[in-house]
């Protein structure tokens, strides 16, 4: 039987003279470690649970551990809140609540004094294993191909295996070329917004400069009496990679990007060309890459992607929940 608790009444408690309230949670055969898998936000209701009075009564996975803290506020009703938004934002489906602290400090000013409470509300979150969900799109492996001696044929050089939160997990081969990709590939540089920290914004309101995580900037340049945020050229410097150029050429419609142009400042003289290949669906599958020196073009690189299938999901959820849950 489920117990349902009154946040009112908890807060009524919280502030009847206890200063600090620590709540821990006793070790159950239901709880599990942090989850590998890849879980999207929502917008359903967050349940709410407090360690030592009431918690799920069906199984869970931990997810993750959330904190709240307000100064100067005397309702701990919004530090549930703020941790249940928390808790929507990571895709859980209920909050524990672990531990709630509350400290005084007296502050001076201008001969003035006074207190200043500030409370502290941290939960664990957890999600329902039958609520895990295939989230189609996440790549499992990269496969590196360079071309064979007579010219006609692929060979495979490298390759990069993903996990299902698409960090790397394991490569072999020739690992330069996994290097090369992942500091020009769309997938690294500009699909990926969780790499970019900032975005400046120049005339007409349209993007100049990205600064991504990892130090590199990206500097966009366009037509010339153009107000379009179509991007036409990108320069990518960082402090230990020389700079790049990116030309731009989109498919008829201008919805696609039909090919890539990439240029070392320290080979002019020579570019790359990438052509991406797209599947019945309309997804990238691939992408090829040709050297062009002069008027000579020739192969240079293939790469092809493996997805994670539903099957390969159902099966590592499976033995996520038995090696966790015992069931």
């Amino acid at each position: 039987m489920r117990i349902s608790i009154s946040l009112t009444a908890i807060a009524v408690f919280f502030f009847s003279g206890i200063f600090e309230i620590q709540a821990q949670m006793p070790a159950q055969a239901n709880e599990s470690t942090l989850l590998d898998v890849p879980i999207p936000p929502h917008n359903r209701n967050v349940e709410t649970y407090f360690s030592g009075e009431s918690r799920p009564a069906k199984s869970y996975l931990h997810l993750k551990y959330l904190s709240a803290k307000k100064t100067g506020h005397d309702d701990l009703n919004q530090l549930v809140l703020d941790l249940k938004k928390q808790a929507q934002a990571s895709g859980a489906d209920a909050i524990i609540v672990l531990a709630t602290q509350k400290t005084a400090n007296e502050f001076f000013s201008d001969g003035n004094s006074g207190i200043v409470e500030t409370a502290t509300m941290d939960a664990l979150a957890v999600v329902y294993p039958e609520n895990l969900k295939f989230i189609p799109g996440s790549v499992k492996a990269w496969k590196v191909h360079l071309p064979g001696k007579d010219g006609q044929t692929w060979q495979l050089a490298a390759t990069q295996e993903f996990n299902f939160m698409e960090q790397p997990a394991s490569s072999t081969g020739t690992l330069k070329w996994i290097g090369w990709l992942k500091k020009w590939n769309h997938a690294y540089l500009l699909e990926r917004p969780e790499l970019v920290e900032k975005v400046v914004m120049g005339d007409f309101n349209r993007e100049k400069k990205r600064v991504l995580a990892d130090n590199r900037s990206v500097r966009i340049f366009y037509k010339p009496n153009s107000t379009s945020k179509e991007i036409e050229k990108l320069k990518i410097s960082t402090s230990n990679v020389n700079e790049q150029t990116v030309y731009y050429h989109y498919t008829d419609d201008g919805k696609k990007v039909a090919s890539r142009e990439m240029i070392f400042d320290y080979s002019p003289n020579v570019r790359y060309i990438e052509y991406p290949e797209f599947d019945e669906n309309g997804n990238v599958k691939g992408y090829l890459y040709l050297m062009q020196e002069g008027e000579k073009k020739e192969q240079f690189l293939r790469l092809d992607f493996d997805f994670y299938t539903e099957e390969d999901w159902d099966a590592h959820v499976k033995e996520l929940i038995v090696k966790e849950l015992g069931e």
